[in-house]
């Protein structure tokens, strides 16, 4: 990552923190959390094939245990980057081009209607009626559109504090929603 722009040093920071959080979450199984991310891998449209069906809850734990061991990795990465100077943490980035980004946009709006159809993860966390529940729902929603606009604007920024505060949304979802085994 070395000579990154500074979406790049933003990018290392997020997903360090992201993926060392998640994969300790995960790899432990705090609150049940492994086995409904288990659940909610099955009920994927994306992951619903037979061998989601072989790959129990101790494969969950060990793929969040590789995040729990890269997440330091790039967290160290990024903060070294900070402090040599080699780049600013905050930025314009160049735009990528159109195809990319509509096909960013596509994919975000698969994803949405993934989460939020019938069977999706979303839909059901907005029908537990808790308030919480809900508002996480809505900003993870509300992510993928900020997600895509910083991306399209050139503002790495944008695109990385989306992403974070969908990536922690999601992350309580798990942890604090009803556990189905």
């Amino acid at each position: 990552m070395s000579g990154s722009s500074g979406g790049g040093v933003l990018y290392a920071l997020a997903v360090g923190v992201w993926m060392t959080v998640f994969g300790v979450v995960v790899a432990t199984d705090f609150r049940g959390s492994a086995h409904r991310l288990h659940a909610i891998s099955l009920r994927s449209a994306a992951f619903g094939g037979p061998f989601s069906r072989r790959a129990g809850v101790g494969f969950v734990r060990v793929l969040a245990g590789v995040f729990a061991l890269l997440g330091p990795v790039l967290l160290v990465e990024g903060v070294l980057q900070v402090s040599r100077g080699e780049t600013h943490v905050v930025g314009d980035a160049p735009r990528p081009p159109l195809p990319f980004l509509l096909l960013v946009l596509a994919a975000m709006a698969l994803a949405a209607w993934s989460y939020w159809r019938r069977r999706g993860w979303l839909r059901r966390e907005w029908a537990g009626g808790v308030t919480r529940r809900r508002i996480a729902t809505v900003v993870v929603t509300g992510c993928f559109a900020g997600f895509a606009a910083g991306l399209g604007l050139g503002l790495p920024l944008l695109s990385v504090t989306s992403w974070a505060l969908g990536a922690g949304a999601g992350l309580y979802l798990l942890v604090a929603g009803r556990t189905e085994r």
